[in-house]
């Protein structure tokens, strides 16, 4: 199978699938990034386009398109959850920008440590934590290219 994609975007995993705890078959597995460019998101194999929230278990669209955008309310997959995530990543694009205070302070008063990177260290973050076993979430902003204003074209 060729790849339409640019070989020097970002690409984490090979095609592979992974065995059921028994080690006896295809099962479910954890969600973890794939690949990520500033455009999309390449999740068990699906891209996205848009900001993503994604738990090891769950993946939705985020809203949020800026760090102003992320409030309280747009966390709202967080009580979606079956379980609190024990810890919420922050992605926040090329570099480290910061959340504000309001949504730190309310993932904080629901029991998630919460650390904020930029992207890349976010994605990265992420998957070794879902591959350790733990309990983690993160929101992951996509970055807009100046020729994507009104992302009608994605």
């Amino acid at each position: 199978m060729a790849s339409t994609r640019d070989p020097s975007t970002f690409h984490l995993f090979e095609e592979d699938e992974d065995e059921d705890e028994t080690g006896g078959g295809k099962g479910k597995k954890n969600f973890r990034i794939d690949a990520h460019d500033e455009k999309w998101f390449e999740i068990n194999r699906e891209e996205l386009r848009s900001s993503v929230f994604v738990h090891k278990n769950f993946r939705a669209l985020w809203k949020p398109k800026t760090v102003s955008d992320i409030s309280v309310e747009s966390l709202i997959y967080v009580k979606l959850l079956e379980e609190t995530p024990d810890v919420l990543l922050f992605g926040t694009g090329k570099t480290l920008r910061q959340v504000p205070e309001e949504s730190l302070k309310w993932a904080r008063k629901m029991g998630m440590a919460v650390e904020v990177m930029d992207t890349a260290n976010c994605v990265a973050t992420f998957n070794v934590l879902v591959e350790e076993g733990r309990n983690v979430a993160c929101g992951i902003l996509r970055e807009k290219s100046e020729d994507d204003e009104d992302d009608g074209a994605s």
